[in-house]
């Protein structure tokens, strides 16, 4: 059997969620709402053949997905699937909540696999070792508690993690933010820290004007602007 058979082969016989990542054409400039769009576009595709998959931008020339069962990646294009959920109403008095709980309670209600980022604290420098070194010590910690995430280096200054069940997210968002390294996490649209502390972006800001010697009145630069050592 030639690779690529035997590629096809070991991948039909994958099971349980995957992920990966796309590395975009270069010599083409594209802004971040170019890689919201095409990531958005390419999950509704995928979805039209029965692909349960998700794409998320992650810089300007990376395009993350997540793929609920790994034998999607051959398999069932085309084909209608059957899902189960179970009915897990929310509390009556939820509107009643403030932002916080009423958060809480909808991590909680979550199901399947879910996954975000980590930005870590700016002002250290890092190594592609050292990343990978606390992504294996984050994952063998978390799974002592029973939380079955992986962590995985995406640059220098972010860990992206995959979690099997997404009704374990609120603990692991705690158990995150009680590193050290971790400064803010990333669950979907929702962005986490600990209390008080200014956003990322205000963060990264600040300290990019200060290495550059802006004026005042320099513009708030992007993270994108940051050159970043992919692992």
């Amino acid at each position: 059997m030639d690779i690529g058979k035997m590629q096809e082969e070991m991948m039909k016989r994958q099971a349980g969620p995957s992920f990966g990542f796309v590395k975009l054409r270069i010599g083409v400039k594209r802004t971040t709402d170019m890689i919201t769009a095409i990531s958005k576009q390419w999950s509704k595709i995928a979805r039209t053949g029965a692909i349960d998959v998700k794409f998320m931008g992650v810089d300007v020339s990376t395009i993350m997905f997540t793929l609920e069962k790994g034998q999607d990646t051959l398999e069932e294009w085309g084909q209608k699937k059957k899902v189960e959920e179970k009915f897990d109403p929310p509390p009556e008095e939820l509107e009643k909540m403030d932002i916080g709980k009423m958060q809480e309670e909808m991590m909680k209600r979550q199901s399947g696999p879910s996954f975000g980022f980590v930005k870590l604290r700016i002002g250290v420098k890092r190594t592609t070792d050292m990343i990978t070194a606390i992504s294996k010590q984050w994952s063998k910690i978390a799974r002592t508690g029973a939380i079955d995430v992986k962590f995985m280096g995406v640059d220098v200054s972010t860990i992206m993690f995959t979690l099997e069940k997404g009704q374990d997210t609120l603990e692991l968002k705690e158990f995150i933010l009680s590193q050290p390294e971790a400064y803010e996490v990333k669950i979907g649209d929702q962005l986490f820290r600990r209390p008080g502390d200014p956003s990322f972006d205000d963060v990264f800001a600040e300290d990019y004007n200060k290495k550059n010697n802006k004026d005042e009145g320099h513009t708030h630069p992007s993270t994108d602007d940051h050159e970043r050592d992919e692992l």
